[in-house]
């Protein structure tokens, strides 16, 4: 496939071709992100920070400030909502590969490009910033010239009935005057009247009997009423019902009583989940976002450094060749396979995950931390990374057993 042909938005959908959006592409074009599949659509890290810096708003903002802030947390709780997956942008050398440069466009295409070389599939770049489109066709990567108009839907006419005219001719009115019902009077009254053509009570027309009916001319008797007999109350009809609302509100308790302990399981492993223990002192460490499902869960920690040197979190397995070869940490790559990936995520069932969810946290300053895994996050029983101090250079490691 030409990686420079345009694609239309209904044939990335139809065809179940994987996306890699821009910042103003979830914010923009959110409804169309939510019409596709999840595992279709890959979020770069720095499209969630860049998220993350715009969904504040204040009482002194602008409207306009306030509709982006409003789009944006929309976004946001789709990207956590969906579990979409999010990767790491590459890192610079590879940048320098690909002839890119150290700016926030330049690593969400480096991200998408890298991902089409690991998985070997087409992966397309959706953003409605010109700059960045040039960037990456510049690269090789596909991207659709999009623009906002795309986003807008396609309008429907529909033609309006006309009203049939009310119009009536006075023949038919006439005709309708004729047919109006008359007052019809049973066969054994007669109608007397005055002839008179007034409308007073001694001008209306007198009913007489006829004598045909043998009835009094004058007969006010009423029939007596029917005496219905007092049905007896069904005792196994009452106790039948009685029954059936002592289940019901048995299973209601139940229920009540079971999500009362599942709120109570997850306050306890969220409450586990707060402390992630950082190896180094001075380090400030809380929950801030937190979601999980059966098919996967994110843990966001927002870190402060308070110590005068930078801290990489996430030590990647990579660096491990500069190593001795009797160190701890060349014995631990030796076991995990070289893998590239910086945490490694244990499951009760025995089974490991390696993902990405590294980190420089600099001193002073809030960062976020990401960690992510693909299975339900009750089965997870520790996270173990490396945590390096950079101006020494000292690698210390991090097991967090989650299950305990």
């Amino acid at each position: 496939m030409d990686n420079n042909r345009d694609l239309q938005l209904d044939e990335i959908r139809q065809q179940k071709i994987k996306v890699i959006p821009d910042t103003n592409f979830f914010i923009d074009g959110l409804e169309y992100l939510q019409t596709l599949q999840p595992k279709d659509i890959i979020v770069s890290s720095i499209v969630v920070k860049e998220l993350d810096g715009l969904k504040s708003s204040n009482e002194n903002s602008t409207q306009e400030i306030k509709d982006r802030a409003y789009k944006v947390r929309k976004a946001i709780h789709f990207i956590t909502d969906s579990n979409l997956h999010v990767e790491n942008p590459p890192r610079i050398a590879k940048l320098e590969e690909l002839q890119l440069e150290d700016s926030n466009d330049d690593k969400i295409i480096a991200t998408g490009l890298h991902i089409q070389e690991k998985i070997n599939e087409l992966v397309i770049f959706l953003t409605f910033d010109r700059a960045a489109s040039l960037i990456a066709r510049g690269v090789n990567m596909t991207c659709p010239k999009l623009t906002h108009d795309d986003m807008k839907p396609k309008a429907s006419f529909r033609f309006a009935k006309k009203e049939s005219s009310t119009y009536q001719s006075t023949i038919f009115q006439k005709k309708e005057d004729e047919t109006k019902t008359i007052p019809s009077y049973p066969k054994h009254y007669r109608k007397e009247s005055s002839g008179k053509t007034g409308v007073g009570s001694k001008d209306r027309p007198k009913l007489k009997m006829n004598g045909n009916t043998g009835l009094a001319a004058n007969d006010k008797t009423r029939r007596p009423p029917k005496l219905t007999k007092r049905k007896k109350k069904n005792v196994k009809l009452l106790f039948s019902r009685l029954v059936l609302l002592f289940v019901i509100s048995f299973f209601i308790m139940a229920a009540v009583q079971c999500s009362e302990e599942e709120n109570s399981k997850i306050d306890e492993q969220q409450q586990r989940l707060e402390n992630l223990p950082i190896p180094f002192d001075n380090v400030e460490v809380s929950l801030t976002e937190y979601n999980s499902n059966e098919y996967g869960f994110q843990l966001f920690y927002e870190v402060i450094n308070r110590n005068e040197f930078e801290i990489e979190f996430g030590y990647p397995l990579e660096k491990l060749n500069e190593e001795e070869s009797s160190s701890p940490l060349s014995e631990f790559k030796k076991q995990r396979f070289l893998h590239s990936e910086v945490i490694t995520l244990r499951y009760n069932n025995d089974t490991v995950e390696y993902t990405s969810g590294r980190e420089i946290l600099k001193p002073n300053q809030v960062e976020r931390v990401y960690i992510g895994g693909r299975q339900p996050l009750e089965t997870l029983t520790s996270i173990h990374t490396w945590v390096q101090d950079t101006d020494s250079g000292e690698v210390r490691e991090m097991i967090f057993n989650v299950s305990e």
